[in-house]
Order: C-alpha cells, then sequence, then structure tokens
C-alpha cells in the first residue's frame, strides 16, 4: 500500500466511515485464553468479547488436563475472571471448585447474591483451618445486599432471604466457640452486614 492510501484509511478509520476491528470484537479461543492466564501479570481479557470468553473460561475450569503446564494457575485464574465477570455460570464452578480452590472461591462467591453462593460458604465457617473460617466469614460480609429506599418496596427473594437467615445462624453460633481473633473479627462484620 502507498502512502496515500494508508492515510485515506487512518482518514476514514478516524471519521468512522471505515469499519475498524475493535479489540472487543475478537471471538475468544481456549489456546488464546488458556495462555493469558498463565501470565501472572498483565492480564488483559477486554480484548474477547464477553460472551465467547465466558464460554471458554467454563471450558478451561471444567476440561483443562490436570497434567497440563500450570493447571491451577490456569483453573485458578479462569475461576478468578469468571468471578469477576459476576455471571451467573459463574457460581455452580465456584462451588464446584471449593475444596481444591478455596479462598479464590470463597472470595468470588462473596460477589454473588445468590442462595447457593450462601450457603457453600456458611459450610466453610467451621473449616479447621483459621484462615479459611476468616475467608468464609470475610465472603459472607461482602455479599452484596440491597437497601431499598425509604417508601420503595423491593421484591424479596424468598430463598436467599432464607439462606440469609442460616447464615446469620451459623456466624452466632461460630462465635460462641470461636478462639481466633481475626476470625472473631471477621464474623463479627459479616454478621453487621446481614443483619
Amino acid at each position: 500500500m502507498n502512502k496515500i492510501a494508508i492515510s485515506l484509511l487512518i482518514s476514514l478509520a478516524i471519521l468512522g466511515l471505515f469499519p475498524v476491528m475493535t479489540p472487543a470484537e475478537m471471538t475468544a479461543d481456549y489456546d488464546s485464553v488458556r495462555l493469558m492466564l498463565t501470565a501472572p501479570d498483565n492480564q488483559r481479557f477486554d480484548q474477547w468479547d464477553r460472551d465467547s470468553l465466558v464460554v471458554v473460561l467454563i471450558d478451561i475450569v471444567t476440561n483443562d488436563p490436570e497434567d497440563a503446564m500450570y493447571h491451577d494457575r490456569v483453573v485458578s485464574s479462569a475461576l478468578k475472571v469468571l468471578g469477576s465477570m459476576n455471571v451467573p455460570e459463574a457460581i455452580p464452578l465456584l462451588i464446584d471448585n471449593l475444596d481444591t480452590y478455596t479462598t479464590t472461591c470463597l472470595f468470588w462467591l462473596g460477589t454473588y447474591a445468590d442462595p447457593d453462593a450462601v450457603s457453600a460458604i456458611v459450610g466453610y465457617l467451621g473449616d479447621d483451618d483459621p484462615s479459611v473460617r476468616y475467608e468464609a466469614a470475610a465472603a459472607l460480609g461482602t455479599i452484596p445486599l440491597v437497601e431499598p429506599a425509604p417508601g420503595v418496596e423491593v421484591e424479596i427473594d424468598e430463598e436467599l432471604a432464607s439462606q440469609i437467615e442460616l447464615a446469620v445462624e451459623a456466624l452466632n453460633a461460630r462465635l460462641e466457640v470461636e478462639t481466633d481473633t481475626a476470625v472473631v473479627e471477621a464474623l463479627t462484620v459479616a454478621l453487621e452486614h446481614l443483619s
């Protein structure tokens, strides 16, 4: 291409008359996303369209071979990305991987106002490891709850409300026996948040 043609294309792109493929329009593929997940930092997932990225991330979490290079880093990162995208498809994957990637999954489950997420988190309040109990309490302290404006009626998810009641009971029960001061503090914050 000569300089005039390049200048014309640039001018047309600037004016919006010539479509230019933006990074967000790229369809995610397994190999490219997996490679990005191996990077310890500088991960950029906004280059792929959201829907195809979700599909590929789910595929990676469920099908990445255990003997593949960087398997744990890749799956853990995929769970983090899915959790940060706040897509409902992430909830069952986060729950299914709680025993393997406990702190990652607890953290991201705490970003969902979902009955299954709350129930799964509560199951870790009595873990033998105080750091896991802390993460579970901290996750319950971040469940997004909608506070209705005065005079505004909000439809209540009965199943979520029921799970939150059970969580409050579990937090109170754990506070009676907890000896780790950091966990007691996290339990107290979670109790205040959910009450």
